[in-house]
């Protein structure tokens, strides 16, 4: 393992947050760079001095050189678009169950605990339980919302105008004939 490599990688993510603009669309690749090298957990400073750290949080708040100088909350808005990096936050920031998910030592702290239609709710639930359908999402071949849809694990929602001829094209075209029967009935009780 390259420490200082790894500190390059953290020093360009840590510029990218801090310079904004014509910078920002660098920040997902270079997150995901960071993480897939461990470079946040283990770098070496111009300097000499090697940072090692086991909790992300710390990490991402810790100015640099030891961190990035920003707060969870920014780091996910700025990755939250590319499906493979906010897939690896959702990982390093939620853990499991009974584990702080910011640390590798034990605890039971969850400050990010997100569920029903969040993103990460999705990923991480893909990644558990789903783990073909979370590739095709990290690939851009379904959404996550489908995903979960073709998993089972949410049904599929229309959105309709409430004006009767809008209603009526909605269940033409979302239900079988034996399905129309039936809501004819329950409609005429």
């Amino acid at each position: 393992m390259d420490l200082v490599y790894n500190h390059n990688l953290v020093k360009l993510l840590s510029g990218a947050i801090d310079n904004g603009e014509g910078y920002l669309e660098n920040v997902p690749g270079l997150f995901k760079e960071v993480v897939n090298k461990n470079a946040w957990m283990e770098h070496t400073t111009e300097m000499g001095k090697t940072i090692t750290l086991t909790d992300f949080k710390e990490f991402v708040e810790k100015p640099y050189p030891d961190g990035l100088g920003t707060t969870l909350d920014k780091l996910k808005k700025l990755i939250e678009d590319d499906r493979e990096a906010l897939s690896m936050f959702t990982h390093l920031t939620t853990g499991k169950w009974g584990t702080n998910r910011y640390t590798i030592e034990n605890d039971n702290i969850n400050l990010y605990n997100t569920g029903g239609t969040s993103k990460e709710y999705g990923l991480r639930k893909l990644r558990k339980s789903s783990p073909e359908l979370h590739e095709r999402v990290i690939q851009g071949e379904l959404s996550i919302n489908k995903a979960m849809i073709e998993a089972g694990y949410r049904k599929k929602k229309v959105s309709v105008n409430i004006d009767s001829g809008a209603v009526a094209k909605m269940i033409l075209k979302y239900f079988s004939k034996e399905d129309i029967t039936d809501i004819i009935g329950m409609l005429g009780e």
